[in-house]
């Protein structure tokens, strides 16, 4: 994925000029180390906007839930621990995929 920057740092700016009881976030899914440094780059770059760090899911064709829901929280402690030992992400928010934990990959609900 390529981040237009420009086009980035305009919503951002906006949203932060805006009425100050009105809030703004970014969530990054996050399915390797790949896309933790990105996250680092973002946050880096939007100190003082929210952000959430959510698991990402790399097997949307299984039906078992009881195995995807392992697999899915196998890779939120993965995330956790990466973000807790890490100084420049010590204030973000790490998020499973509730809906896929709940439902695995249903359609429709």
């Amino acid at each position: 994925m390529d981040t237009d920057w420009n086009v980035l740092d305009d919503v951002i700016a906006r949203l932060a000029a805006g009425s100050p009881e009105r809030s703004h976030s970014l969530k990054i899914v996050i399915f390797d180390e790949t896309d933790l440094n990105y996250a680092r780059r973002v946050h880096a770059r939007y100190p003082g906007t929210d952000l959430f760090l959510q698991t990402g899911n790399p097997n949307v064709t299984s039906m078992d839930t009881p195995d995807l829901a392992a697999s899915l929280l196998t890779r939120y402690e993965w995330l956790i621990d990466q973000v807790s030992v890490s100084d420049d992400l010590n204030n973000v928010r790490v998020l499973p995929q509730l809906h896929t934990l709940v439902w695995g990959n249903k359609r429709g609900v």
